[in-house]
């Protein structure tokens, strides 16, 4: 899910690429195409967790409302109050 130039700049560098912010990306000079690749993967990190977090803020915002929903009163609903279970009922 890497945008399109992010994905070329981590794919032109080649198998190993350090972890970003590692003593092997700090060593490497700031124009080693690793270096730029480390930081490309953890930008697309962060950008996939920003979508991942405003998705299920989305998911929990709309089971919220669906939950308050079906928690309304309907028509019918008992309104509360002790239920009458000792009347006799006859069979018909």
């Amino acid at each position: 899910m890497p945008l399109r130039w992010t994905r070329a700049l981590i794919e032109e560098a080649g198998d190993h690429v350090p972890v970003y912010g590692s003593h092997e990306w700090l060593t490497l000079p700031d124009d080693d195409r690793r270096k730029v690749a480390a930081t490309c993967i953890a930008a697309e990190a962060w950008r996939l967790r920003e979508f991942l977090d405003e998705l299920r803020t989305q998911v929990r915002g709309r089971r919220a409302r669906e939950i308050t929903e079906a928690r309304r009163p309907r028509p019918g609903d008992h309104q509360g109050g002790a239920v009458p279970w000792d009347r006799e009922v006859s069979d018909g």
